[in-house]
């Protein structure tokens, strides 16, 4: 019988200590393809092992086949530590093959953020210790890049201000952290600073448009626990 673990254990491949997914040539979009003509490892929260990690500790952590999900979800974890770039800069590339040295912009996509939430909020969910330190040391050296470190251009949810201020925001919720919480503020500062210019938002799509900015905007001040982020996997349980 087919089950949402069972599934994502079947495309998974021995890699590093752990497990992976593949993702073949085929399968990419033609300026992805031209620069891994092989495929790639995905390293990213939107299309690879960072979300698959973020799911199977929910899957883990709800009674969702908890045994076939927890093995998959440790053997993930581990393969994600095991590729982590060494040094100051940024520790997670796009996918593998990738860019060397790692880029330091910050995004829910992509990158170091993105990875810090994920694996921040499996850390909370199954109560790793081990992950929630990691995590939560990733995600202070993000807090630590400026806009220009980060490479931020827009204010989108995906890859712009407001996602990055939505993330460290969940994150200080998560843990109360005081270092997260003030990138949060810092974030929305920059979100607001760049309504008038030619980075803000100018779509009408959740992840790079105007509504990810607004739904970003009222989750930073009411009182109310946003649920619309559960598609992002960034709804971490509160502290």
């Amino acid at each position: 019988m087919y089950t949402q673990a069972r599934g994502i254990g079947q495309s998974s491949q021995p890699r590093i200590g752990g497990v992976g997914w593949y993702t073949p040539a085929d399968r990419l979009v033609e300026h992805e393809r031209a620069r891994t003509p092989d495929g790639y490892w995905n390293l990213g929260v939107a299309h690879g092992a960072p979300g698959v990690i973020g799911l199977l500790a929910r899957y883990a952590a709800t009674g969702i086949e908890p045994r076939r999900s927890r093995v998959l979800l440790d053997s993930a974890v581990a393969y994600l530590r095991a590729v982590a770039a060494p040094g100051d800069g940024g520790r997670y590339a796009p996918w593998l093959p990738g860019e060397s040295p790692v880029p330091r912009r910050l995004a829910w996509c992509y990158g170091d953020l993105g990875v810090a939430m994920a694996l921040l909020g499996a850390a909370l969910l199954v109560e790793e210790p081990a992950w929630r330190a990691e995590g939560l040391a990733l995600a202070h050296a993000c807090a630590g890049r400026s806009r220009t470190e980060a490479a931020i251009v827009d204010t989108g949810l995906c890859h712009g201000a407001a996602g990055i201020a939505h993330l460290f925001n969940r994150m200080a919720q998560a843990t109360g952290d005081g270092v997260l919480a003030t990138a949060a503020h810092t974030w929305l500062d920059h979100t607001l600073a760049m309504h008038d210019s030619d980075g803000h938002a100018a779509t009408a799509t959740i992840l790079t448009g105007t509504p990810g900015v607004a739904l970003v905007l009222h989750a930073a001040i009411s009182e109310v626990e946003p649920h619309w982020d559960r598609l992002l996997l960034a709804d971490l349980p509160l502290a």
